[in-house]
């Protein structure tokens, strides 16, 4: 198997791999990467999770999802994949601001409930105005959709009604919660990772000495590799920064005071 016949799922992907993590100066970002990773973990195998608590049961669901992806990400990373890595990471970036939003405010779960009901009503709306899409539905589900929408219905129309049916806007969360993590990670993210964009497609060319596009690039990227570290090894922090606000753990604040020491060291600032 070949880079060229199998892409990234040749076995030739392994000494690239290798060599970024064995080499400056991507070797050190991996190496805190590695010790995010080991932390999260750690806390992870003590956790505990009390089915009552929807505040709590909600914010271990997220800090897992968020941990989840920053893992996706380094698998990417160390493969030379970097587009992909920044859009996992992006995902990272939302479940962040979610658990901010979580572990600040208790009553955020609702709004989390009121938003699944709200693309569980556009969803089935979808579905069933498009003849095409119904057809491929039996009728039992018809009737699902159909009750799923009258439900959510009463819901929206009764005044009294704890949970409101309405879309979370991150932005205007990631603003009140967290604003630079918003910034700093989840905009950049979302314009070269998430969306398409003229910025995106850059790394997905080779250039001539004038900076012009001559070819396709089928092949690792190694040069945004540190910076693509940079982004996932913060994200994680921003991250594990929640976690004693609902769950205080001793000696949790040291370790995050010398990770957080370590990223600034590499990054410069």
């Amino acid at each position: 198997m070949s880079f060229e016949k199998d892409g990234y799922l040749s076995p030739e992907i392994e000494p690239f791999r290798q060599y970024v993590r064995g080499h400056d100066p991507s070797k050190q970002w991996f190496e805190l990467a590695d010790d995010l990773n080991r932390l999260s973990l750690e806390l992870l195998q003590k956790h505990e999770t009390p089915l009552a608590d929807r505040q709590r049961f909600t914010y271990s669901g997220l800090f897992v999802r968020a941990h989840q992806s920053f893992q996706a990400a380094l698998i990417l990373i160390e493969r030379g994949m970097i587009g992909d890595a920044r859009a996992v990471l992006r995902s990272a970036a939302e479940s962040t601001i979610a658990l901010y939003a979580v572990a600040n405010d208790p009553e955020f779960v609702d709004k989390i409930i009121g938003d699944e009901r709200h693309n569980q009503r556009k969803m089935a709306t979808i579905t069933l105005d498009n003849p095409e899409y119904r057809a491929l539905c039996s009728a039992q589900e018809i009737e699902q959709m159909k009750a799923t929408i009258a439900y959510i219905d009463r819901m929206k129309a009764d005044p009294n009604a704890k949970i409101k049916v309405e879309r979370i806007i991150w932005e205007q969360i990631a603003r009140r919660q967290c604003p630079d993590l918003y910034i700093l990670i989840y905009r950049s993210l979302s314009w070269d990772g998430t969306h398409v964009s003229a910025n995106s497609l850059t790394r997905y060319f080779n250039y001539d000495a004038n900076g012009r596009a001559t070819s396709l690039k089928v092949a690792p990227e190694i040069a945004d590799v540190p910076e693509a570290l940079l982004f996932a090894c913060n994200s994680i922090l921003w991250t594990l920064n929640t976690y004693e606000v609902l769950y205080p753990t001793d000696g949790l604040a040291s370790k995050l005071q010398n990770l957080m020491a370590r990223f600034k060291t590499l990054s410069g600032t």
